[in-house]
């Protein structure tokens, strides 16, 4: 663990403390975390910053990532298929059953298996959990282990590449999108999704925030750095959405909820990560969403570029 400051991005030095003493509410991995935004470039990083070993141990848990929908109660399968179908009728208007799709940290292949069904046959994830990988192999679907700048793969190869809930994971995000981009024929897309830093709920809760989830997600965007960020890997055609999307506001609920136990490490009120009102302040967050969306103001961000 990093106990220095320095942003990943840029190297300066200088910085500005958003927001500190934030925990891990959801599974209880130790220490307590800020998040500093650089006085030079503006990109947003957790602090201290965690190992990759770390980063790994914090995955060994019941996590909500590798459990499938209908493991997270029936409200909660109905959002994810609602978000699947948006999903799959946004990759029709952008390819065909022929183009080449990475699906950068696949987890337990979700998206992939829905693209296979779909009638895609050129697919490939990758993971650096072995767990997340050989659920993916077992269902017909090449998938590499380890981290995605580390991938030997021929250049502008991919027609298509997805980056879902991805990017605020990694050690260095310009990285990954630069390989992103030389991984992408010219005419092909980037895809992803990320959580809003800029959004209404994280500005409600605060060290609660379910967006947060520490020391998972080393950085945080908004639509500006994400922006430039996408630019300064290569990318030009560049949009940004707001999607209908209230898992954070319910998170940030829990989180607070939670804040007062004194072993979020054995939390037997929780499972996956979740406790039992997860799913119904999912659905009673949607009407709230629903402005969010128009004032841009939403719990993630979505993006869309091509070189």
């Amino acid at each position: 663990m990093n106990l220095t400051y320095c942003c990943k991005i840029c190297g300066g030095t200088d910085f500005m403390v958003i927001v500190n003493n934030i925990r891990d509410w959801e599974y209880g991995f130790a220490g307590s975390y800020d998040y500093r935004k650089c006085s030079k470039c503006a990109s947003v990083q957790i602090h201290p910053f965690p190992s990759i070993q770390e980063l790994m141990e914090s995955y060994e848990v019941d996590y909500h990532g590798f459990a499938v929908p209908e493991q997270k109660g029936t409200i909660y399968s109905i959002f994810y298929k609602i978000s699947e179908w948006v999903t799959a009728r946004e990759i029709r208007g952008i390819a065909d059953y022929g183009s080449r799709v990475l699906d950068v940290g696949c987890g337990i292949g979700l998206l992939l298996k829905k693209l296979k069904s779909m009638g895609f046959y050129k697919l490939e994830g990758i993971d650096f959990s072995e767990k997340a990988v050989n659920a993916v192999s077992e269902a017909g679907i090449a998938c590499h282990k380890g981290v995605f700048t580390d991938l030997e793969r021929e250049n502008h190869g991919y027609d298509l590449i997805f980056m879902n809930n991805y990017l605020e994971h990694t050690l260095n995000p310009l990285n990954e999108l630069k390989k992103a981009r030389a991984l992408l024929k010219d005419k092909g897309a980037l895809l992803g999704k990320a959580p809003n830093f800029d959004s209404f709920d994280r500005f409600l809760f605060g060290r609660y925030w379910g967006g947060n989830h520490v020391p998972r997600h080393t950085f945080q965007f908004n639509a500006s750095n994400l922006r430039s960020l996408l630019k300064e890997a290569g990318f030009k055609t560049i949009k940004i959405l707001y999607p209908l999307d209230t898992s954070h506001f319910a998170l940030s609920f829990q989180n607070l909820l939670q804040r007062h136990r004194t072993d979020l490490k054995n939390n037997t009120s929780l499972v996956h990560g979740r406790n039992k009102y997860y799913s119904l302040f999912m659905m009673g967050l949607v009407p709230i969403n629903m402005v969010c969306m128009l004032l841009k103001k939403t719990g993630f961000v979505q993006f869309y570029a091509i070189p």
